[in-house]
């Protein structure tokens, strides 16, 4: 049995250039795809002119730097791409099939916050609305309203200047405190954040390889490297030799969720580009160091725990929603 599991996952991943486990995943369970795309940068994406700057070898002038950033600014002003649409393009540099993970959950975070308004926050948006609307008395009137309101909040502060608490104060003159006028303002909306576990228990040879390949793509992908030169600046000629100088950004990683066959599984929210912000690997997931031998002499884990927490590159709205994110 392990035999055939073992050419069918080799076969099956060799065409499809996959790392899944387990080896007949896409057959028989629902699962998550992740696509590793390449994060590509603005000026190589929008404009040949910044691409140029990116690639070339030798020193670049300020004044060219400064123009290739005025390009970049108003290829997404006017063009309205961002640099996530642009990576979400990329082809595949790798693909990781896992089955669908039991702490599967979305979070939509509002922003919602109190604050206190004042009275003259009160007031204001009359005042507005008469200007706007050309109501000359409405909006003198409203003016009038706030000139009072104002009178009473310089006499509130001025006592608060003071050291002495107004609302006590008021309190025991006439008992009545100063209305703060609290409102619930709305700030916008947190990103979507995924923390995503999987126990990996190989049960062929194949399978094991296939987990520590999987395992080594996604932490390699996750991480930057050494860069030394941004365009022309930090070569050779230019002077700086500092091989570390630059860090590449990490990749992207594209989540999709499907069935077997590969179709995609509507029933679950779709999920925009992601920055993958924490892998952790335990190689001891029942407290205890056990392997078995792969190759003839390697010992290898007989189990692993991964978790990934991925975080979206974009904010979710209510039209995304009618889309099926």
């Amino acid at each position: 049995m392990a035999t055939a599991s073992k050419s069918y996952s080799k076969s099956r991943a060799s065409r499809l250039n996959k790392l899944m486990w387990p080896a007949n995943l896409t057959d028989a369970f629902d699962y998550l795809q992740i696509d590793i795309v390449e994060y590509v940068p603005i000026a190589q994406a929008l404009s040949s002119s910044a691409s140029n700057t990116t690639t070339s070898s030798s020193p670049v002038e300020a004044s060219s730097i400064t123009s290739g950033v005025i390009s970049i600014v108003d290829g997404l002003i006017n063009g309205g791409v961002s640099n996530v649409q642009l990576t979400n393009t990329a082809a595949a540099k790798k693909t990781v099939l896992l089955p669908v993970p039991d702490n599967l959950n979305y979070t939509d975070a509002l922003k919602w916050e109190e604050a206190d308004i004042t009275a003259m926050g009160k007031l204001l948006p009359g005042i507005a609305a008469g200007v706007m609307g050309g109501n000359a008395g409405g909006a003198t009137a409203a003016i009038q309203n706030a000139a009072s309101a104002g009178k009473i909040g310089a006499i509130l502060e001025a006592v608060k200047s003071m050291g002495f608490n107004a609302n006590a104060l008021t309190s025991g003159i006439g008992g009545k405190i100063s209305n703060p006028y609290t409102e619930q303002v709305f700030g916008g909306i947190s990103m979507r954040s995924f923390e995503l576990s999987w126990k990996l228990v190989p049960r062929s040879q194949s399978e094991q390889k296939s987990i520590h390949e999987m395992i080594k793509e996604v932490r390699k992908h996750a991480l930057p490297d050494y860069s030394g030169t941004l365009g022309g600046l930090g070569d050779a000629s230019g002077g700086d030799t500092l091989s570390d100088r630059w860090l590449t950004v990490p990749h992207i990683f594209k989540l999709s969720w499907r069935k077997p066959g590969g179709g995609e599984l509507e029933s679950v929210p779709k999920i925009k580009p992601c920055v993958l912000k924490n892998v952790q690997v335990s190689y001891t997931p029942d407290n205890v160091w056990a392997t078995h031998i792969v190759n003839g002499e390697n010992p290898y884990p007989v189990a692993y725990n991964i978790n990934m927490s991925f975080t979206e590159t974009e904010i979710i709205t209510s039209k995304d929603v009618e889309s099926g994110y």
